[in-house]
């Protein structure tokens, strides 16, 4: 024969905290956050330096090897430049004579182009 059985007691086992794996996980954490405010705010702060900062270092003294520094439409070799290019869209000229190709101001161009604009989708010769 078979001993009697005893009864199924159900019961709760205590609640345990892994505390050490708990604690390693908040300090990770605090730490990562710590990290990432320090590095938003050195990030603002070279941001808020204004341009004074980011402004180029000054030319050295003049001398061999040293380039002009300044923009190209403020010297009389861009000013020059510029006289040349309005010269070239303003008025008739040749661009290869003995190919028969000649040059017309840019502003008859476009109105012989808007006169006759040609097939749609088809490229002008």
């Amino acid at each position: 024969m078979t001993p009697p059985r005893e009864p199924f007691v159900v019961r709760q086992e205590p609640d345990r905290l892994a505390r050490r794996k708990l604690a390693l996980v908040s300090a990770t954490s605090i730490a990562i956050a710590a990290m990432a405010t320090a590095s938003a705010w050195l990030l603002l702060e070279a941001d808020s330096r204004g341009p004074e900062a980011a402004r180029a270092p000054a030319p050295p003294a003049a001398g061999v090897g040293t380039a002009e520094r300044t923009l190209i439409e403020t010297t009389e070799r861009g000013l020059t430049l510029r006289a040349a290019q309005r010269e070239a869209l303003e008025h008739y000229g040749w661009v290869d004579r003995d190919a028969g190709i000649a040059r017309i101001p840019v502003e008859r161009a476009m109105d012989m182009v808007a006169d006759d604009p040609g097939p749609p989708n088809e490229a002008l010769p």
